[in-house]
């Protein structure tokens, strides 16, 4: 939008170098969650700055969209490809069982919410490939991906601890 205003439960929060903030947010309300993001966990993960953002607003602080605030960000010409969007889905997605609430009934140390995600974005896939919404259905494909990460960094996760070896 062309107008500034106030993050709301219907916007995605900012990721990435797609934010700025007062350093003494940190000092007061903490910092990043040191097991999500790259370097954390095998592969690239994330959700690290969702996660802060989020505590930031839980607080009571305001996150402002600002359309006059720009960042340019160089991405190589390999992260543009179908095949990483898949692959940065699936690791993104690894993040998720840190960020869940564990409250949810699990199988096999997978939160049953992501097997029923899992399940729904596979229909979607097949839906928009029927209809011929090749760009929905690759929407959706991705969502299938994030899932399915989601369900594997649980299940590693749940072997980790059976073993005794923590997360």
């Amino acid at each position: 939008g062309e107008a500034a205003r106030e993050y709301d439960a219907s916007m995605r929060r900012p990721i990435g170098c797609n934010f700025f903030c007062r350093c003494s947010l940190f000092e007061r309300l903490g910092y990043f969650d040191e097991r999500l993001g790259p370097g954390a966990g095998p592969g690239l993960m994330g959700g690290e700055e969702s996660v802060l953002l989020k505590g930031f607003q839980d607080s009571g602080e305001q996150i402002l969209y600002v359309p006059e605030v720009a960042v340019e960000h160089p991405v190589d010409p390999a992260r543009m490809t179908r095949s990483y969007f898949r692959y940065r889905l699936f690791m993104s997605g690894r993040s998720a069982p840190y960020i869940a609430k564990q409250s949810f009934p699990s199988v096999f140390g997978v939160l049953r919410y992501f097997f029923r995600c899992l399940a729904g974005e596979i229909v979607r896939t097949v839906g928009a490939r029927l209809r011929g919404d090749w760009r929905g259905a690759f929407d959706h494909q991705l969502e299938v991906c994030r899932f399915s990460g989601a369900i594997y960094e649980c299940r590693r996760m749940h072997r980790a601890r059976r073993q005794g070896k923590g997360q």
